[in-house]
């Protein structure tokens, strides 16, 4: 099913504080991003391209171009085209892979764009790169082994694990019974030791062991599908509400977007906490999904204001990049605790 209370605005509000690396009209609605080794910034979102951000802020089209509904097509740079861009993920060796409608591409260093598996139809097939079929590939992330992990779902019913081989192979993660194991992963994130962190639907983060066993790591899953509660402090009695894209640090912490909280939250040493976002939680009207109060403010992180994060990703020196997709920017927060506007 769809995360408890999922519901995607259209409203953008005015900018309120400082930006930095203004351009207007560079996004439209960005869903993900990417940091490579070099401290660049890729972003995907539904303008048909990939964004390149340096590390100054200085923006390029690196991939893609926006020309309307277009077929795919494997190329160089701006010269390949890119149906449905939505979940990014990057490897050691800075190759960009991408869950483009009902295809993961890979992009390498320089921008050569090809298609690593996956073809036009809609589907739960295995196989070997175009040979292999995806139903509703979302969200992706690359393992310790290089093996990319892709979240395909049936909408509203369940999701299952997608895995390809750096040499374009794909399999379905089996349950004990043969069939596909069948979980409620959205944003997902790979461990050293190959589980795999999933945010779920049902208002909670969980690890997916060897095993296939889930362990709750934060939030309790199901407990209030309507009218949800947001409590930090001990993980095993918080709460929360939309959790979607994760990030890890190399300490072991998980860093979640929440889209309706309109917070980044942190899940560490047992404990749940704010790490940035305030918007104002509004409990006076219906708050059957979650809802807080959209904003677009800079300044120290547990003042910031978000409109849906959607996407995050830490770079080497430990800034955590946001794609905050109503508000059409990218929000980057300070290992010091200071969001600034980035790009927009």
């Amino acid at each position: 099913m769809k995360p408890l209370g999922f519901i995607s605005g259209a409203c953008l509000v005015a900018a309120l504080g400082l930006r930095t690396t203004v351009l207007a009209g560079l996004y439209y609605f960005p869903f993900s991003v990417a940091a490579d080794s070099h401290g660049n910034v890729y972003v995907s979102g539904k303008q048909n391209k990939i964004v390149k951000l340096a590390p100054d802020g200085t923006a390029t089209d690196y991939v893609g171009s926006p020309r309307g509904n277009v077929k795919h097509r494997d190329g160089v740079g701006t010269a390949a085209l890119l149906e449905d861009g939505k979940d990014l993920a990057i490897d050691a060796a800075d190759n960009l892979y991408l869950v483009d409608n009902n295809k993961v591409r890979k992009i390498a260093p320089g921008g050569v764009v090809t298609t690593l598996a996956g073809n036009d139809r809609s589907a739960f097939v295995d196989g070997a790169g175009t040979t292999a079929s995806f139903k509703n590939p979302k969200y992706i992330a690359v393992g310790p082994d290089a093996r990319v992990y892709v979240v395909d779902r049936v909408e509203n019913e369940y999701a299952v694990i997608r895995i390809i081989t750096p040499g374009g192979v794909v399999t379905t993660r089996k349950a004990a019974d043969g069939g596909p194991l069948r979980i409620n992963a959205y944003g997902i994130a790979i461990v050293p030791d190959g589980s795999i962190i999933e945010s779920d639907g049902a208002r909670c983060i969980r690890r997916l062991k060897a095993d296939n066993s889930l362990e709750t790591l934060a939030g309790q899953c199901g407990k209030h599908p309507y009218n949800p509660l947001y409590i930090t402090g001990d993980a095993a009695t918080s709460e929360l509400w939309t959790p979607l894209d994760l990030a890890l640090t190399s300490t072991g912490a998980v860093y979640v977007a929440d889209l309706r909280l309109n917070r980044i939250i942190s899940i560490a040493n047992g404990k749940v906490a704010t790490v940035a976002g305030n918007n104002k939680i509004d409990m006076e009207h219906s708050n059957i999904g979650g809802y807080s109060d959209p904003g677009f403010l800079d300044g120290p992180a547990k003042l910031a204001l978000f409109n849906s994060p959607e996407g995050i990703a830490f770079d080497p020196s430990g800034n955590l990049f946001i794609a905050d997709t109503m508000n059409q920017a990218i929000r980057k927060l300070t290992p010091a605790g200071v969001v600034s506007t980035f790009s927009k």
